[in-house]
């Protein structure tokens, strides 16, 4: 018997199979929506095609436009989290799900089920077919560059170099001399697509003087001392002001208050898929919640004292310079930016911590305004007497190295 209900459950099992992938083959045929295939963008419309969503759908232009205009998918993730945008399933935007959407068809009106159904204009499209086929050209040329042409070990400077003629960011290049010898450059990614005429600077020269700038700041007392004094005045302000802590606290009560809600229906006997997700969302958020506080109260009990941060700077003063993780280290901690003239290099130092990268027009603006370092930090270094300090630019954003945020050099 039991022999006999299994294959029965098998065979009906089937049976069910099969009408699923007939009623989803007859659905693909009028280019209506199937399960998850409706991607970020669009609706389902009354008669279960594809509509427009007028909410979604700029978010995928901007998306398109940002990548065909040089942008790197790191920094497009980063801006789009920031400013509180989410996949179709809520979630915050990975490489993986930015991919999906500059590679799918969808957007400019191509239904497609599996191999077997292909319908042109089957959709309304959100992008024009020109955009997106160079999109695509783009995402080729950069898989195959970054690939076989640019490991990111090999440049130091991947993601900090920029141009100073155009902002775009640097890219490393190597290839052979007449003489058969393998040269190593960077190359403003705009003068790869003959739009900028910035010319190649060689990698060895670039590096080793960022490098040795970065070394400076850890060899200079007095810079090291400026630099923990700022800290410290920031760590003191952020660790009495009571209003990030008072908001996770707040956003905790919620939490746990919508959860009590829903356990009392719950018990009246209120339960469904809804719920269920409802109920583990919070469940996830109230730990991160507490997370968040557990984090913060360690930093306030931490007690950090100057003498605390300047032990931190000085250890790098007992590293390996000639050391490849050594010197990505130093250019980690210390460079926000490095920006290349045809007649000027500026270098931008993190004294912050500030994950967010300066800009061309920040820049320029720093180099003629700003707050003065000590009257020796730069002129009493024989490895910087060439150099002329101009200034530095105050950040509203400090996290880690407070109150001062970038130092810039040129020469």
């Amino acid at each position: 018997m039991e022999s006999v209900i299994e294959g029965m459950a098998a065979y009906y099992s089937e049976q069910l199979s099969q009408n699923i992938k007939r009623g989803q083959r007859q659905s693909a045929s009028k280019a209506q929506c199937i399960g998850g295939n409706r991607p970020l963008g669009y609706l389902m419309g009354p008669d279960k095609k594809f509509m427009i969503d007028p909410d979604t759908a700029p978010i995928i232009r901007k998306i398109y436009e940002q990548y065909s205009q040089g942008k790197r998918i790191s920094e497009i993730i980063q801006n789009l989290n920031e400013q509180g945008f989410r996949t179709r399933l809520g979630k915050p935007f990975t490489k993986s799900s930015l991919r999906s959407i500059l590679k799918n068809e969808k957007y400019i009106g191509v239904y497609a089920y599996k191999d077997e159904i292909r319908i042109e204009d089957g959709i309304p499209p959100i992008i024009e077919k020109e955009l997106f086929y160079k999109v695509q050209e783009m995402l080729k040329y950069n898989q195959k560059y970054a690939a076989h042409v640019n490991p990111p070990a090999d440049y130091l400077l991947s993601e900090k170099l920029f141009c100073g003629k155009c902002g775009t960011n640097m890219v490393g290049v190597s290839g052979t001399s007449r003489n058969g010898d393998k040269c190593h450059y960077y190359y403003c990614s705009d003068n790869r697509k003959k739009v900028c005429t910035k010319k190649p600077t060689r990698k060895a020269w670039i590096e080793n003087l960022v490098i040795s700038y970065a070394i400076a700041i850890t060899q200079d007392n007095e810079l090291l001392d400026f630099i923990a004094e700022k800290t410290y005045q920031y760590y003191i302000e952020q660790n009495t002001d009571s209003a990030y802590t008072d908001s996770l606290n707040a956003a905790l009560a919620e939490t746990e208050k919508a959860l009590n809600n829903l356990v009392k229906a719950l018990e009246a006997g209120i339960f469904n898929d809804s719920t269920k997700t409802r109920m583990d969302e919070l469940d996830c958020q109230k730990s991160e919640l507490k997370s968040a506080l557990a984090a913060t109260k360690l930093k306030t009990d931490l007690g950090i004292k100057k003498e605390h941060i300047l032990y931190f700077l000085h250890k790098f003063s007992e590293y390996d310079y000639e050391d490849v993780d050594c010197q990505k280290r130093l250019i980690k901690t210390f460079i926000n930016s490095v920006f290349v003239y045809d007649d000027k290099v500026v270098i931008s130092f993190n004294y912050s911590g500030d994950g967010r990268t300066i800009t061309v027009n920040e820049i320029d603006a720093g180099l003629t305004t700003g707050v003065q370092l000590p009257s020796s930090v730069f002129h009493q270094r024989k490895a910087l007497k060439t150099l002329c300090f101009r200034g530095f630019c105050i950040s509203a954003r400090n996290h880690f190295f407070g109150g001062i945020n970038h130092s810039l050099i040129t020469f």
